[in-house]
């Protein structure tokens, strides 16, 4: 079971935090990140039988150290939050929080590239198509439901911008909520990963994607992660990035689009916080 969950949000820095605490000694990872065991693993409000021993598998071998899950598509799935209460209540829950717009925007960018997405920015906004894109960066809602089933001192925010301004602070501050000894590599803290490349084949990467969520969906976590240790997904990967490929910098009547869409949820956000946050547009 795993003793701490960064459930998001994604392209908010999440997978640079997996990478700089997957090392840590004190820290046991299973073999690839997003696992998202929670996200749809519990239909019909009813837990399967095995699905403490189903999870407790991914941590086999840990030896003492501390579990750690990150699957940041579980703070806007509308279930997780209860379900993680229910199979493991103790752990602590770890949020990345990003300017909500620069999340959409890189978020619309990175599933054109990697999975072929077609609809424009402007269907987008229009007609909400893709509305997941939007729906995740309303993170006052999301943390709402995680407020109802953990403490706050159990849950602990993060900026993204702080990547960038502060890395090896927020390191110490995460590693110190986890109850980790703190201990920082300054280089790796300061490298940048998981940036979006396009993809040629948008066919071939939702065929790979929905190929891995039917494994997932039929409870065969454990054949999933055998294909990963093999190294096979990521050399399809590789295989399939072009060089080239359109991106959305958005206009400004655009990104005023998206700040008042955000306006009302980065006020609740606030106020579940009790700070005001960078991307404000309160007076």
């Amino acid at each position: 079971m795993a003793d701490v969950i960064c459930v998001g949000a994604p392209r908010a820095g999440t997978t640079w935090l997996f990478e700089n605490l997957r090392h840590h000694a004190g820290v046991f990872v299973p073999d690839y990140k997003e696992l998202n065991f929670f996200r749809a693993r519990f239909p019909n409000d009813g837990i399967l039988g095995d699905g403490d021993d189903a999870y407790a598998r991914f941590f086999q071998g840990a030896d003492g150290r501390l579990r750690l899950d990150v699957s940041p598509d579980l703070l806007s799935s509308p279930h997780a939050a209860r379900y993680i209460g229910r199979v493991a209540p103790s752990a602590r829950i770890l949020v990345m929080l990003r300017d909500p717009v620069a999340r959409a925007v890189s978020h619309y960018n990175y599933l054109r590239h990697r999975r072929g997405i077609s609809y424009t920015p402007r269907e987008l906004l229009e007609t909400r198509v893709g509305f997941r894109i939007l729906e995740d960066g309303l993170y006052g809602h999301h943390l709402t439901s995680f407020l109802r089933e953990f403490a706050r001192d159990r849950i602990h925010v993060e900026l993204t911008a702080n990547v960038r301004n502060e890395p090896e602070r927020l390191l110490e501050r995460v590693q110190s909520f986890m109850g980790l000894n703190v201990h920082v590599e300054p280089p790796k803290a300061r490298r940048h990963v998981n940036a979006p490349s396009p993809v040629r084949s948008g066919f071939v990467r939702r065929l790979q994607r929905k190929a891995s969520q039917a494994l997932h969906e039929r409870g065969h976590d454990d054949l999933r992660q055998k294909l990963k240790r093999t190294g096979l997904p990521d050399a399809l990967r590789r295989l399939n990035t072009s060089g080239t490929a359109f991106r959305w910098v958005p206009s400004s009547e655009e990104r005023a689009s998206l700040r008042t869409f955000y306006r009302e949820d980065t006020s609740l956000l606030e106020e579940l916080l009790e700070r005001r946050l960078p991307w404000s547009t309160r007076s």
